[in-house]
């Protein structure tokens, strides 16, 4: 119990830093990306579901919960920027999903992903509502300040029982 208590408060306090910078300053912070990159593999390391036959399997399903979201997400930037001529996702959104990834299933990541946007659309609609104008489709908004707590929110909700396992 104390493990997870603890990865959780540091992954928490990660959470909280990364949507903080990126509200003030629109920059998600590599060294706490860092941080949380390398809790969440220490803990996958030494949670007891994530331990596969030997060393390398658990390595390698480290690995692919952190690329395949990053990659994607990655894919995904480069296709709207080929698309649009211009950047939609930042380079620091991408390295938080790759980041955070490790934390949760690959499903689970695009299930935070898909989280953080429907909040972040919904909360850009209503800030524009109550401001009395419209939402515009170039509206920049700094999507680390919902992603970090998504992925949080899912790890903590698959952690404790809440959701069933995201696999």
């Amino acid at each position: 119990m104390f493990p997870q208590i603890a990865a959780g408060t540091v992954f928490l306090y990660c959470a909280v830093v990364i949507a903080a910078d990126d509200y003030t300053f629109r920059i998600v912070p590599d060294r706490i990306l860092a941080i949380l990159f390398t809790t969440g593999a220490l803990y996958g390391l030494l949670a007891k579901d994530t331990l596969g036959e030997d060393f390398e399997n658990t390595i390698s399903g480290l690995a692919f919960r952190s690329a395949i979201p990053g990659l994607s997400a990655l894919l995904l930037a480069l296709l709207y920027k080929f698309a649009r001529g211009r950047d939609g996702l930042g380079l620091g959104d991408i390295k938080l999903i790759a980041a955070a990834g490790i934390w949760l299933p690959v499903l689970g990541s695009f299930y935070a992903i898909a989280l953080a946007s429907i909040v972040a659309l919904a909360g850009t609609v209503a800030l524009a509502l109550w401001r009395g104008r419209t939402a515009m489709l170039l509206d920049s908004l700094p999507f680390a300040v919902f992603l970090a707590p998504a992925f949080w929110l899912l790890w903590l909700l698959e952690e404790t029982g809440v959701l069933p396992a995201l696999s």
